[in-house]
């Protein structure tokens, strides 16, 4: 993409990406970039590659016309369609002050589409109100209708999923599996808030992927793996195999179900779930819905077994499990050696869920803390799939 900048010309506020990095050449002229907070001038030839993740901005600071080019790596539909209604308001003189669509529907949609993040007090400001302007123009038809005036592609793949929570990229450990797993291989990808009750299994995750509906995260990292040849398992021996996936049985099958009742049961835990649920729904159903969800998943717990534990029983058996895998790391990177694998998406899912929420504070989770090679763990997967969230996960503890 080339763009033209008028002579002191202001380019887009402090923002982010989180699916691409983003590449500024200088074609003609002078462009000054902030990057993280640091100001630098390029000039013709030079360019500058700006992760993801890291906030910048950039301008014309001289007198003289300014060409830049742009490149995204990997490419982005989502940001090709934001450049496509963008300019093609511009033709039809739809555009407000600011360079966005007039329309508050169109610029919600452009802005999701294009993966731009507002960093810090914008963030919290603006983000939920933008979320839920374009999550009402998919539902009402008017997402459809600007693909189909101005030649947009359907977005190759949606994640549907629970709000953000907590500080995580996603309260339920299902959701984080798979946006992890679509992080690792690059697969292009957009997120949506979903109603489980509209999922191809009554539950959350699912995907979309043209006319694929998926549920299940085991079954869509299958379905991505084929799909996009997306293995990231290629390079382990047999046994490297076999261990992942023992480890992803305990995370899912053991430890999950302890976590579980740490934040369902126990009315510490349970008063942050039943906030998350409380802001998505209307003020009349707050006191009546949560309680029943909470019922359902006490009636899964003792069905499953470890709801019929005493708090002690249930406790023991998630530091037992926790014991496990800080052995298993030992002093590798990631659970399979020096490079990730599909099981560090699991284990990045199950484990930052019980480490890096620091409004829980459950026996297991003071437990964790003093497990220093998980939480050193959590951190590096943390900061290499999802360094544009700021909050600092918490430090191990041997008190």
């Amino acid at each position: 993409m080339e763009a033209e900048v008028a002579p002191h010309g202001k380019g887009p506020p402090p923002h982010f990406h989180t699916q691409f990095d983003e590449e500024i050449e200088v074609v003609r002229g002078t462009v000054e970039v902030v990057i993280a907070g640091r100001a630098q001038q390029l000039r013709t030839g030079e360019r500058v590659t700006i992760p993801r993740g890291t906030t910048h901005s950039w301008g014309n600071p001289t007198n003289e016309p300014l060409t830049i080019r742009g490149r995204n790596t990997p490419g982005s539909v989502g940001f090709e369609n934001f450049l496509r209604v963008v300019y093609g308001h511009a033709r039809d003189g739809k555009l407000g002050s600011n360079g966005l669509p007039a329309s508050l529907a169109a610029m919600a949609l452009a802005i999701r589409w294009s993966d731009t993040n507002l960093p810090g007090f914008g963030a919290k400001l603006f983000s939920p109100v933008i979320g839920w302007l374009a999550r009402r123009a998919e539902r009402d038809g008017t997402a459809d209708e600007l693909r189909r005036t101005y030649a947009c592609e359907v977005p190759p793949l949606t994640l549907f999923q629970m709000p953000r929570a907590w500080g995580l990229p996603n309260p339920s450990p299902f959701c984080v599996k798979v946006e992890t797993f679509l992080r690792m291989s690059g697969i292009p990808y957009e997120t949506a808030v979903g109603d489980p009750r509209r999922g191809p299994k009554g539950k959350l995750p699912w995907i979309e992927d043209g006319e694929t509906r998926l549920g299940d995260s085991g079954l869509i990292l299958q379905y991505l793996s084929v799909r996009y040849g997306a293995d990231l398992d290629r390079d382990l021996t047999q046994d490297q195999r076999a261990k992942g996936h023992l480890v992803r049985r305990m995370l899912e099958e053991s430890l999950y179900w302890c976590s579980t009742y740490a934040n369902w049961v126990e009315d510490d835990g349970w008063k942050h779930v039943r906030a998350v649920f409380e802001r998505q729904l209307p003020p009349l159903l707050r006191t009546l819905v949560p309680p029943l969800i909470r019922r359902n998943v006490i009636g899964l717990l003792h069905a499953q077994g470890t709801g019929r534990h005493s708090p002690e029983e249930v406790y023991a058996l998630g530091r037992a499990d926790l014991d496990a895998l800080e052995v298993l790391l030992g002093q590798n990177h990631y659970f399979l050696g020096a490079s990730p694998a599909t099981v560090d998406a699991v284990a990045y899912a199950f484990l930052g869920a019980i480490i890096e929420p620091d409004v829980m504070t459950s026996p297991l989770r003071s437990h964790a803390l003093t497990k220093e090679g998980l939480v050193a763990y959590c951190a590096r997967m943390r900061q290499r799939y999802f360094s544009e969230m700021r909050e600092v996960p918490p430090s191990s503890s041997t008190s």
